[in-house]
């Protein structure tokens, strides 16, 4: 028998894509380089140029809201050959030769290490799952794994992976540091590919259940947003080639209740509760015993409506989404990305794809492409922005 608050619950959420939303990304191609912008006010500003992550950001948009097509074992297909060269050649431009990291120049001398792993891991994650192209030069997982194999560690960068004692000393050293589990499981989170490029992600996944509350399933001793956004940096740790998230039948009960009533600071706070959830019993190697499948299908649909409502109060006057309810975020991983202005950026708007994504795999429900019907007229309006550059290029 058919969900009826279900499927009403996932009509409601498609109609937060409109067509507005699409136009607002597209004004935040630009056609010189074959990137994307954060916002309005980075086009606007003359120290701000379009950047990795929002490039990288968007080629997933265009994917999770049908502005390309999937085959039947996942793989994208679609996007114009022309946007897909412009946008490698930029990322590609980015790689730095010397240590394999991805850089945007306007932020290289101010990049902390999360920020370059982070940039680095969205290059590598776009390149493997939606353009099919292979970095011009060795990444630093590659030449981790080099190093491991060769027992050296000279690089300083690497030295933290270079055996068991070095990392739980950095693991222990990252959470004394940074205090709560979302900010040290964000930078655990950034440096997974290395972790596990250095053959030490039994060693984190030990440590990690170690320290877990287990009477909330979480890090933290009470049950609120930090701990919800503390999960949700961690669960990608759990997975099929470690083991199940641990506890997860606890946390998910919690979760479902928490999104009855939580009030969500920032865009990610409002896909952190579902994107944890959807991370989790994604990654299951034994499905759900029928007492928690019981609970999902009672509190998916309730999931759905407060988190789809929640979204609404991101809504900016330029019909993006805006990482805060006033607007875009200043700040990303401490470097300075925008004004800060009531707009929207391209890191709400891949938030909220993420959101319209996994309500429909949570769900059990094929997603809608919801903006499948716009293909055309997309692409067809990057193209009148990038072709002046081809030709000039050709010329």
């Amino acid at each position: 028998m058919e969900n009826v608050k279900l499927s009403e619950a996932l009509s409601e959420l498609d109609k937060e894509f409109d067509k507005s939303t699409l136009d607002w990304l597209i004004g935040m191609y630009d056609g010189k380089s074959g990137g994307f912008y954060y916002s309005q006010s980075s086009i606007d500003t003359d120290r701000f140029e379009p950047d990795i992550e929002s490039t990288t950001q968007a080629i997933s948009i265009i994917a999770k809201l049908g502005l390309c097509d999937t085959d039947a074992s996942g793989r994208h297909y679609g996007m114009p050959e022309w946007f897909v060269n412009g946008a490698y050649e930029f990322l590609s431009s980015r790689q730095d030769e010397a240590d394999g990291y991805f850089y945007d120049p306007v932020y290289r001398l101010t990049a902390n290490k999360a920020k370059k792993e982070r940039n680095t891991a969205s290059v590598i994650n776009c390149f493997d799952g939606y353009i099919y192209k292979k970095p011009l030069y060795p990444t630093p997982m590659e030449r981790l794994k080099d190093n491991v194999t060769k027992k050296t560690s000279a690089d300083a960068d690497l030295k933290m992976y270079s055996d068991k004692e070095s990392f739980i000393a950095w693991l222990e050293e990252t959470v004394a540091k940074r205090g709560d589990s979302y900010c040290w499981g964000s930078d655990l989170s950034s440096a997974r590919a290395m972790i596990t490029a250095a053959g030490l992600l039994p060693v984190a996944v030990d440590w990690l259940k170690k320290r877990q509350n287990k009477e909330n399933g979480t890090w933290e001793k009470d049950f609120n947003m930090t701990a919800v956004n503390g999960v949700l940096k961690i669960s990608g740790f759990f997975n099929k080639d470690t083991e199940d998230f641990p506890n997860y039948g606890i946390y998910a009960k919690n979760v479902i209740e928490f999104t009855k009533t939580f009030s969500p600071g920032s865009a990610a706070h409002n896909w952190n509760p579902m994107g944890s959830l959807r991370v989790i019993l994604g990654n299951l190697r034994v499905a759900p015993s029928e007492q928690i499948k019981a609970l999902l299908e009672d509190g998916i649909a309730d999931m759905i409506i407060n988190t789809t409502a929640k979204m609404r109060e991101f809504r900016q006057p330029d019909h993006g989404f805006g990482y805060g309810r006033r607007g875009s975020s200043r700040i990303s991983n401490e470097v300075e990305v925008s004004l800060g202005l009531p707009e929207g950026d391209v890191n709400a708007l891949a938030l909220m794809s993420l959101i319209y994504n996994e309500a429909y795999e949570l769900s059990g429900n094929n997603p809608s492409c919801v903006w499948k019907q716009y293909k055309d007229y997309f692409f067809e309006k990057l193209w009148d922005k990038r072709k002046k550059f081809i030709n000039d290029k050709r010329g």
